[in-house]
């Protein structure tokens, strides 16, 4: 796969985690709403009846007016308007033949109608203790699903995380391992990274061409030359200290892994212009051996941790 073409396949990926998490946030917030507009809807206007009507009825007769009466009429007409349980329609009835005689004084209507608003508020109290319950659950599942939905974003961001750095970072460090081996005059390191995407592997293979191309064009003089050095870069990898060997022009030929590691310190930098100034007096901490004129041996004695 080309590499264009898989970052945005897992960048899509985890976008489309995200969207899905955003949108089914948004619809168990949407089924939480009717539940408590049920509340409201259903039961809150049937107790507020009942309410109205418990007042005018503890009213004493004597105190009653016309608007004590319209006030219990016009409760009864919404309570029997809103009846949304099963329960309620009997109770409804009850109140209907039993109010007039409740208001006129009766004492077994009033007991009844009195009894009937009681069973009636329990009715709705009940109601609204349901709705609360489907509404908690409906928050612990959306609470539970948005947590799933998170963990599993986690999850594939790692994955998405481990797949780039198989596919990427490691080809990459590859093919640079490659090239600087190259560099110090290792024409036998190839690249050889065979899940890197298609770009990086043509690049890969572009650079083993090089190599080989090099290894092609040598003379037999220049093999000799390359076998010298192998065996310098190996003699120097034998080193503990960070080593490299310097021309007398100043030009380094051949170091150690940790000698090129130093070299690009500012403090191998400041070395490189001392020596090349005289090789002979190297700073402390530096020793410098003659290789018969040829070139200087210089090893670095590391700072005590």
């Amino acid at each position: 796969m080309r590499a264009r073409d898989e970052i945005r396949l897992i960048i899509a990926a985890l976008f489309m985690i995200q969207v899905v998490l955003a949108f089914s946030s948004i619809g168990l917030l949407t089924r939480i709403k009717p539940a408590v507009e049920e509340i409201l809807v259903e039961n809150v206007a049937s107790t507020e009846a009942v309410e109205d009507m418990l007042v005018v009825l503890a009213t004493p007769p004597a105190q009653r007016d016309a608007t004590s009466q319209q006030t219990f009429q016009a409760a009864l007409e919404r309570a029997r308007t809103n009846i949304t349980e099963a329960g309620e329609r009997p109770v409804v009835e009850t109140l209907l033949a039993q109010s007039d005689g409740a208001l006129a004084g009766d004492p077994a209507a009033y007991q009844a109608t009195v009894a009937a608003l009681g069973r009636l508020g329990d009715i709705n109290v009940a109601s609204m203790k349901e709705a609360d319950q489907r509404a908690k659950q409906l928050g612990t599942a959306g609470a539970w699903i948005a947590a799933f939905l998170g963990a599993l974003g986690f999850v594939l961001s790692v994955l998405a995380v481990r797949r780039l750095t198989r596919r990427f970072l490691t080809p990459l460090n590859e093919l640079a391992e490659t090239v600087e081996a190259y560099r110090q005059g290792d024409l036998h390191r190839r690249f050889s990274a065979a899940d890197a995407p298609l770009e990086l592997a043509r690049v890969g293979e572009t650079v083993n061409g090089l190599i080989l191309d090099q290894l092609g064009h040598e003379t037999p003089q220049s093999t000799h030359v390359a076998v010298d050095r192998a065996a310098l870069l190996f003699f120097l990898d034998t080193l503990e200290r960070p080593a490299f060997v310097l021309e007398p022009g100043g030009a380094v030929v051949a170091s150690n892994t940790a000698g090129a590691d130093h070299l690009r310190t500012d403090a191998g930098r400041t070395l490189l212009d001392a020596l090349r100034a005289d090789a002979a007096a190297p700073p402390d901490g530096v020793s410098t051996r003659s290789m018969r004129g040829a070139a200087w041996l210089v090893e670095v004695t590391p700072p005590a941790a």
